[in-house]
Order: C-alpha cells, then sequence, then structure tokens
C-alpha cells in the first residue's frame, strides 16, 4: 500500500512538471510578428512606429467640428487606413523589411495606432519607407487573415480589391445624405491607382533610431486631418463627397492622404 502511494505521488509531480512546460512553451510568440497589438514597451531589436492623429496642433477627436482650408465644416466619424510593406534604412545604406508586413490603422482603435516590428539587426537607421495602401498582388490574392481579412469592412471584391483608405465624416455643405460623406479610396493598377509609397529620412531631427540587442526605437508619425484636405489639393468636401469607387477623384484624394502624413520624432530607449 505504502509503494501505491508512493507511485502515485511520483506521477502527480511528473504531471504537473509536464503541464508547467506546456503553459511556458504555449506562451513564446515570434518576436517578428506584428499584429496591430500596440505594444508601448518594444524591446531590444525593435523599432515601434506610433501614428499620432490631429486637427492642426489638436488632437484628433470623432464627431468633432473642425474648420478645413476650404472654409468647410466638418466632422471625422471614421478614420482607417493601411500601412504596409514597411522598409528600414541603415545609415550604411542597408535595408531591413519587415515580413508579412499589412498593418490597419483605425482611430476608433487606439492599440492598432501603433506596431512593433522585432528581428531587426542592430544598427543606426536613418529613414522609413512604407506603402500607403495595400500593393497589387494581396489585391488579388484571395480571402486573407489578420489586418487583410475582409471582416474589418475595408475589402470590396476580388475585381476592384481594398479600400486602402476610408474617411467618413459629416458637414453642413454636403446637401445630400443627410450632410454624410463617404471617401473610400481603392484601385490598385492603372493611372488610378492609389497606393502611394512614402520615405522619411529621420535626418531633420539628427537623431538616428538606435537599435540594439538591449534598446529599441519609436518612430512617430503624424496624420494630420487638415492637411488632408489641403496637401497638395485644396479639397471642397461637396465635391468629393460621395467617392466610393476607383477613378480620377480617387486618386485626388489619395495624393491628399499621404499629404496627410508627416514625420516628427525618432525616441531611443
Amino acid at each position: 500500500m505504502k509503494n501505491s502511494i508512493k507511485v502515485f505521488a511520483l506521477l502527480t509531480v511528473l504531471f504537473v512538471f509536464v503541464s508547467c512546460k506546456k503553459d511556458q512553451t504555449s506562451v513564446q510568440q515570434n518576436p517578428n510578428s506584428s499584429n496591430n497589438t500596440g505594444n508601448t514597451s518594444p524591446q531590444g531589436n525593435a523599432i515601434k512606429v506610433s501614428f499620432n492623429h490631429t486637427s492642426g496642433t489638436n488632437p484628433l477627436l470623432l464627431n468633432t467640428k473642425y474648420v478645413n482650408a476650404n472654409g468647410d465644416t466638418f466632422q471625422i466619424t471614421t478614420l482607417k487606413y493601411y500601412i504596409s510593406n514597411v522598409v528600414f534604412t541603415n545609415t550604411n545604406s542597408t535595408t531591413f523589411a519587415e515580413s508579412k508586413s499589412y498593418h490597419l490603422i483605425d482611430i476608433t482603435n487606439p492599440a492598432s495606432t501603433q506596431f512593433t516590428i522585432g528581428s531587426i539587426p542592430s544598427g543606426q537607421y536613418s529613414a522609413i519607407t512604407f506603402m500607403l495602401g495595400v500593393d497589387s498582388t494581396h489585391n488579388v490574392s484571395g480571402s486573407q487573415a489578420g489586418a487583410l481579412d475582409p471582416v474589418n469592412g475595408m475589402f470590396w471584391t476580388w475585381n476592384t480589391g481594398y479600400v486602402m483608405f476610408k474617411c467618413e465624416g459629416k458637414s453642413p455643405v454636403v446637401p445630400a445624405y443627410l450632410g454624410q460623406y463617404y471617401n473610400h479610396l481603392g484601385g490598385f493598377s492603372g493611372p488610378n491607382k492609389i497606393q502611394r509609397t512614402l520615405t522619411f529620412s529621420f535626418t531633420p531631427t539628427s537623431i538616428n533610431a538606435n537599435v540594439t540587442a538591449s534598446a529599441s526605437s519609436t518612430v512617430n508619425i503624424n496624420a494630420d486631418i487638415l492637411r488632408y484636405y489641403s496637401v497638395p489639393n485644396v479639397i471642397s468636401i461637396n465635391t468629393y463627397s460621395d467617392v466610393t469607387m476607383p477613378g480620377a477623384r480617387a486618386a485626388t484624394l489619395a495624393d491628399n492622404a499621404a499629404g496627410m502624413l508627416k514625420f516628427t520624432s525618432v525616441q531611443n530607449q
């Protein structure tokens, strides 16, 4: 009987030990994965990219009245856009490209406005390049997951692809739709494709992103809604109140969507 009790106790200890090992294994994550988690404390060999949304010098708030360069009073109700194909340039001219690099920024979800990219080789990085939108290959790649999942409400059809930038709001200058307006920018090929590739040098701040095994950095990008209506084109909200298919008007607004974004600073931790 005593021997049976000893055997049972030994088996119990072994079961607990194995279970603990399984639990430890299950929480390990791919250090290069980035699923819009909004990690506020990136570990070493990482760069966090953070998007701050403003109306001029003020924070951009939903359902709050602003006035654009055309003199139109407006309120923003939705602002979502894709950032993809992120590449960092080292001061030695080498580059690091994030794999599976697709992020959906949504101002209603603060966690989505920043993402961390890991497994970056140690070095000094002096520029960031990314696409505003989704590359043509992934517009026609069938059903996808994560940021590219159609459940996110940013996909039309396999023929027309993704809504790569979505801005909706209200304005008294729009007589139709009860004053609501819709800018859904898509179109991944031809002269009116709306993807825009942007490169921001960190040189104006004289601070490079310092990446080591024990250090990481944050790159801050500002998205100013007033620039969306003024750079490079001064936009009348009424004229562009219903842009919901590919075409020349979507391409014009895509230029302004790119003009909305501006590099502000690098923070080294």
